[in-house]
């Protein structure tokens, strides 16, 4: 899910009821980012208070580790969850009747089959 970080003041401290609904999410799922690494200002005061500025560093970082870097070659498999090459033999590069940019170039797409699970793979290039 995409947290909208631009409703969060970095200089504020937000307690655990303010943040729920603030970022429209259940209470429990802030306790599991505090036990994922959230940092409190005081642990051992209640309520618990977090600073704006590291949950919208914390929420970035999750959101940047899960964003994968593909090489020229590979292509990202929905069912493994990965990076994966092609099978040999099986790319196709195809025109997908798109035109895009300023100049109107025309849109294509590669096709194969995933060398894991033999699922079909697609990548705009």
């Amino acid at each position: 899910m995409r947290y909208n970080v631009s409703k969060i003041c970095s200089k504020s401290a937000y307690s655990i009821n303010e943040l729920s609904d603030l970022l429209d999410v259940n209470k429990r799922t802030l306790f599991r980012w505090i036990k994922q690494g959230l940092e409190l200002l005081d642990s051992k005061r209640r309520p618990h208070l977090i600073m704006g500025a590291d949950l919208k560093s914390f929420i970035l970082s999750k959101r940047n580790k899960n964003k994968a870097t593909l090489k020229d070659y590979e292509f990202y498999c929905m069912k493994c969850r990965k990076a994966v090459p092609a099978k040999k033999g099986s790319l196709e590069v195809k025109k997908t009747g798109k035109e895009i940019g300023k100049r109107g170039r025309l849109q294509k797409m590669k096709q194969g089959i995933c060398r894991y699970c033999n699922s079909r793979i697609n990548r705009l290039i």
